[in-house]
């Protein structure tokens, strides 16, 4: 057994950014069956029993409906399955005092293995804007992180990239090997959130609330009309709909009380608050023209650009009535318990998103333009 590397990290051999970008990113069929791909084996449901008996309110299950603030359940395994396919290997880590509390996905290009004396890994070191923190194993020999990986025939540490593949493959065809690899592999729009152990705020999905009442009017956020362009062909997708519900508890349990946004609209505006798809921050795919608060609920009312091909897709999908969902991203700013249920009276508003299936099943949009 070759011991020279024990203690020191040894990065993948595979080129995660490279396999993103060209094989996933630039790559219209490939990013089709990915999200494809990733969408669909996210959907599957998870359930825990105990003795035979399903049990919805097992911290458990809990846990798996809502992983940490930033993601539901099935948004955490699309960008897990994203993972995968895009490099050969996913990671998630397990955050908690004496039990697991939060389950975060880490991006495959920041994640090293550090292989112990057994040529086993003992830990592994994440790295993200030149700070780097190192998660190792408990004393019982527990780890925190769980690693997915497909099978690699010369590597002991690393999973192999299905769309490397046709890279090695190809190398006598034109294109550089772009040919079929038999595999189609994935990434997805939940994969770009990057749940990182840095700045793990409470940013959440989509909720509802826990007493109806009367709204509670603030000025409309809006922003003055804009050219619907600023890509290719032009014309926007205007699109209406609600991001947030009154009295309505969302899948995780969590409602939103009227008036919570009031003092985050007042402070950001419109302006401030950006839409996404499938909370992807690194693509927004439009812009939020009115945001305001009524007798339902968060109204919220924009158009979805064609600047770029995650715009475009988005676009695409909501003609077609694929995607009609909406999730807020936020931070809790005021909250309290209500038995079983989270009251948020006051929630700091960072984006909504466009999304498959949303965390509160009532929060869809419209198409309502061109």
């Amino acid at each position: 057994m070759l011991l020279s590397g024990v203690g020191r990290e040894r990065w993948t051999p595979n080129d995660y950014a490279s396999l993103a970008r060209e094989g996933y990113q630039k790559n219209a069929v490939a990013y089709r069956c990915i999200r494809m791909i990733a969408e669909a084996a996210a959907s599957a449901p998870f359930a825990v029993f105990v003795e035979g008996v399903r049990d919805e309110a097992h911290p458990l299950a809990r846990l798996i409906r809502r992983p940490n603030p930033e993601q539901s359940g099935a948004e955490l395994m699309e960008a897990v399955y994203g993972a995968l396919q895009v490099s050969g290997n996913a990671w998630v880590e397990a955050v908690g005092d004496e039990v697991p509390e939060e389950l975060w996905a880490l991006r495959s290009d920041r994640v090293k293995v550090v292989p112990g004396r057994s040529g086993w890994p003992e830990a592994w070191e994440y790295c993200v804007d030149g700070r780097s923190a190192r998660i190792g194993r408990a004393a019982d020999g527990w780890a925190p992180v769980m690693q997915l990986k497909l099978w690699h025939p010369l590597d002991d540490w690393y999973g192999l990239a299905g769309r490397a593949v046709p890279r090695l493959r190809g190398a006598g065809r034109p294109g550089g090997g772009a040919g079929p690899s038999g595999r189609t592999r994935q990434s997805v729009g939940a994969a770009g959130r990057e749940a990182t152990g840095w700045g793990r705020q409470g940013k959440g999905a989509q909720t509802g609330n826990a007493s109806p009442g009367p709204s509670h009017p603030v000025s409309p956020a809006a922003r003055p009309p804009s050219p619907a362009g600023g890509g290719r062909g032009g014309g926007a997708l205007v699109i209406e709909g609600y991001a947030s519900l009154w009295g309505v508890a969302d899948l995780n349990g969590d409602v939103v009380q009227a008036g919570a946004f009031a003092d985050s609209l007042a402070k950001t505006g419109v302006e401030g608050v950006r839409m996404l798809s499938q909370h992807d921050g690194r693509a927004p795919v439009g812009v939020w023209d009115r945001i305001m608060e009524d007798a339902r609920g968060l109204f919220v009312r924009g158009r979805i650009a064609d600047w770029s091909p995650e715009a475009r897709f988005a676009a695409a999908l909501s003609r077609a009535g694929a995607m009609d969902g909406l999730s807020i991203g936020y931070r809790t700013a005021r909250a309290r318990r209500q038995g079983r249920l989270r009251v948020l009276s006051g929630v700091e508003l960072w984006e909504v998103s466009l999304v498959t299936f949303p965390m509160l099943p009532g929060a869809r949009f419209r198409a309502v333009g061109p």
